[in-house]
């Protein structure tokens, strides 16, 4: 996809973001361009995210510093400068600060999957134990090494981290990483939790690689929302 493209894909997912109520005054996205050695991140200064154009767009490179764009990177932006710096399946970085996500980290409560779609992310999350914001290249480096190679970090009592390959990925981890943990939430209410075996996860990973990459759930979803955001 050429660069262009991607930077207008990234603003679709702003305003799908916005719309599903995950972008407020706070949170920021970001996505590599393959094969250079930057990222285009969201601007940091209050706005609508709803309507972004290109000029909220921040070019950064791999060491933190602005290449271009007319306004400032958010000010966690060394969250994404050391997952694209570092992870070659890092293409889309979100960070945004989902009530349930953050219920879990506050409550105490372990992630673990009870559906299909929360098999995504495995047996369980990573959890980064300091309620504050990511500034500093030490708490990056303390959060990527913490995160590992999972596809989401929860950051306790703050929000959360998704990484995917592509946008279409990176807003699936994020949208149903918020109704994993709303289902996990509520379920606790109920009773004990059912959680899904380690063969049942495999399978819905598996079923996931064997999809084309326009018919799997990445790509229908994203398709759906997208759809919403026109209408």
């Amino acid at each position: 996809m050429e660069e262009a493209d991607l930077k207008q894909k990234l603003l679709t997912l702003s305003r799908i973001l916005y719309k599903e109520g995950f972008l407020d005054s706070f949170g920021h996205i970001s996505v590599r361009v393959p094969g250079k050695d930057y990222y285009w991140i969201t601007r940091g200064e209050p706005s609508g995210k709803g309507d972004f154009d290109v000029r909220d767009l921040v070019r950064v490179d791999f060491h933190g510093n602005k290449l271009e764009g007319q306004g400032q990177p958010p000010v966690e932006y060394i969250i994404h400068t050391v997952l694209h710096r570092s992870r070659q399946d890092a293409g889309c970085v979100v960070h945004v600060h989902p009530y349930h996500c953050i219920l879990l980290t506050v409550a105490g409560i372990r992630f673990v999957p009870l559906t299909v779609q929360a098999a995504t992310f495995g047996d369980s999350l990573p959890v980064y134990d300091v309620p504050g914001l990511i500034i500093t290249p030490d708490e990056g480096a303390t959060m990527l090494d913490i995160m590992g190679n999972a596809k989401a970090i929860l950051l306790r009592g703050h929000g959360v981290v998704t990484a995917g390959a592509t946008i279409e990925e990176a807003f699936y981890l994020t949208y149903h990483l918020e109704e994993s943990c709303k289902f996990l939430a509520d379920a606790h209410r109920l009773g004990p939790v059912i959680p899904l075996t380690r063969a049942e996860i495999q399978k819905r990973l598996d079923y996931v690689k064997s999809r084309p990459a326009d018919k799997n759930p990445y790509a229908k979803v994203w398709a759906y929302h997208e759809f919403k955001t026109r209408n």
